[in-house]
């Protein structure tokens, strides 16, 4: 029997070649990091940054926001490759992230309705669409999109609350979801799958049913399941409530999928799943796990203040 152990943070990688691929050493060990940067943030609406081949994250700064709420997301967007962050107040942000200006933020718009599962928020642009996701444990399934007239990120909409598909092997269970990127991450992409984190069934998940481009369609919130967590010795592996991740596609179509929790950075790599299983069917997926490190200006390991990650996209 598979004896499970506790999982506080992972990096999840696709390493079709080396070619975007970064040693790695310190809080990264044991992981595949792609060739970007990858940003952190805490529940003090601070970010730190970890960059390629560093043994450890630096502090940038504390983003200032002008509605007073805390940070709940952020993602990098591939069509202007600026940061966004959303607050639990529903304001979206973009975030200077050059060092005269670091942490300043300029409203974009107001998400209404707001998002109402707090820190357990999952937020990122889909490629294609150029359009924002915003999810999480409530099953919440919001999308941010243009407007019609060329408004920027100013239309709500509210979409399929999450739910297993009937023939799933979860189906009628509560989808916990905490976590999850779209892949192919880049401007100008012409299809993206959609991957998620169930932090209760301690499984990758992803959507049922694509549209006419072959990509996700999240709008009908229906979710497959791809498979467990486990380790490199298939022991099972338990996902924190603040387990998130991030994927980079790289300019050989490589999507390098990094995760975090609590306190450590975690990886899988892609080339080994198959999103296209028939329903009902499952496979196994095999986590690297980082080490623990304390974040600057701290002498424990990361605890509690990672919630959520961004990697920086190819331009």
């Amino acid at each position: 029997m598979a004896i499970a152990t506790t999982l506080l943070g992972v990096t999840i990688v696709n390493a079709q070649t080396q070619t975007s691929v970064v040693p790695t050493s310190g809080v990264a060990k044991g992981v595949t990091l792609p060739n970007s940067s990858l940003y952190a943030l805490t529940s003090d609406n601070s970010l730190y940054i970890l960059k390629p081949g560093a043994t450890s994250y630096v502090r940038g700064g504390r983003v200032d926001v002008s509605d007073g709420g805390n940070l709940i997301g952020i993602d990098f967007r591939p069509a202007d490759g600026q940061l966004y962050g959303l607050t639990d107040r529903g304001g979206l942000y973009t975030i200077n992230l050059t060092s005269r200006y670091f942490g300043a933020s300029t409203k974009v718009s107001q998400v209404n309705p707001r998002f109402s599962g707090g820190f357990g928020a999952l937020v990122d642009f889909n490629p294609v669409l150029n359009a924002l996701r915003i999810t999480g444990s409530n099953d919440q399934n919001i999308a941010v999109v243009n407007d019609a007239n060329g408004g920027n990120l100013n239309t709500t909409a509210v979409q399929t609350k999450f739910t297993y598909a009937q023939g799933d092997v979860n189906f009628g269970k509560d989808p916990e979801i905490v976590g999850g990127a779209y892949n192919n991450n880049f401007n100008g992409a012409t299809a993206t799958l959609f991957y998620l984190v169930d932090h209760d069934l301690d499984t990758l998940v992803t959507i049922s049913g694509k549209n006419a481009t072959g990509s996700s369609n999240t709008g009908a919130g229906l979710l497959q399941t791809i498979g467990s967590f486990v380790d490199e010795y298939g022991n099972a592996l338990n996902m924190s409530p603040t387990t998130d991740f991030d994927i980079y596609t790289d300019a050989y179509g490589n999507n390098f999928l990094v995760g975090q929790t609590t306190r450590l950075l975690f990886s899988i790599d892609l080339t080994q799943i198959d999103p296209n299983l028939p329903l009902g069917r499952t496979q196994k997926v095999v986590v690297k796990r980082g080490q623990p490190a304390p974040l600057p200006g701290s002498t424990a390991p990361i605890t509690g203040g990672v919630f959520d990650i961004a990697v920086v996209p190819r331009r």
